[in-house]
C-alpha cells in the first residue's frame, strides 16, 4: 500500500492512461488496449493527392463529403461520373489519376499500420482521434567506404482521419467502432513504477 505524499515531498510516479473504456449510444461499454495507429507520411501523401484532385475540380463534392475521407477516395463508378460530369475530360483524368495514387497511398498506409498500447500514445486523454500520435525511433547501420553511420529514423503514427477508430480490447477482440456513436470515453490511468 503507499501512502499519499507529505507536503514538499515529490512524486517520482506518473499516472499512464493503460485503458480506455468507450461507453456506446447502445449502452454498451468497451475496454481497449490499443489503437490502430497508421504511418503520418502516407496519410499526409494521401490527403495532399486528394487535396489537388479536389482544387483541380474546381471544389466538386461527393454523397461521400469532401471526395471523401482519404480511407474512401476513388469510390468506383459513382466518384468516376460526379468527376466527369463537373469538370472536363482533361482535368477529371487527372483527378482521377491523382485519387488513384491517393488510394495507393492509404493502402500502403494500411499495410504499415500498428496496434499502438494505449499507454504509448500521445494526446489519448483526449476523445479526439485527430490528435492522438505514436512516435517510433528506429535505428539502422548504414555501411560507407571507410566509416558505418547510425541513423535515426522517426515516423509518427496517427489516426487515418475516418469516421471510425478500429481497436483492440481488453479481451483481444478487434473491432471499428463508429466514432459518432461513442457517449462517454474515459483514459483509465494506472501508476507505473
Amino acid at each position: 500500500m503507499t501512502s499519499p505524499n507529505l507536503p514538499g515531498e515529490i512524486d517520482n510516479h506518473k499516472d499512464t492512461a493503460n485503458l480506455l473504456s468507450v461507453g456506446l449510444v447502445s449502452g454498451m461499454v468497451l475496454h481497449i488496449e490499443a489503437i490502430f495507429l497508421y504511418p503520418e507520411e502516407q496519410i499526409a501523401l494521401a490527403r495532399s493527392l486528394q487535396a489537388k484532385a479536389t482544387r483541380g475540380l474546381g471544389g466538386a463534392s461527393s454523397p461521400i463529403g469532401f471526395l471523401g475521407s482519404p480511407d474512401w477516395v476513388i469510390g468506383g463508378a459513382i466518384v468516376t461520373g460526379i468527376l466527369e460530369s463537373v469538370a472536363s475530360k482533361s482535368a477529371a483524368s487527372t483527378a482521377k489519376d491523382q485519387l488513384t495514387q491517393a488510394q495507393v497511398a492509404m493502402s500502403e498506409a494500411r499495410s504499415g499500420a500498428l496496434f499502438i498500447p494505449v499507454a504509448d500514445i500521445t494526446d489519448i486523454e483526449s476523445p479526439y482521434p485527430e490528435r492522438w500520435a505514436f512516435t517510433a525511433h528506429k535505428e539502422r547501420i548504414v555501411e560507407r567506404p571507410f566509416n558505418v553511420k547510425v541513423e535515426t529514423h522517426t515516423a509518427r503514427m496517427i489516426h487515418n482521419g475516418a469516421p471510425y477508430v478500429v481497436a483492440r480490447t481488453t479481451e483481444g477482440e478487434c473491432i471499428s467502432i463508429a466514432w459518432d456513436k461513442v457517449e462517454t470515453y474515459q483514459a483509465i490511468s494506472s501508476r507505473k513504477r
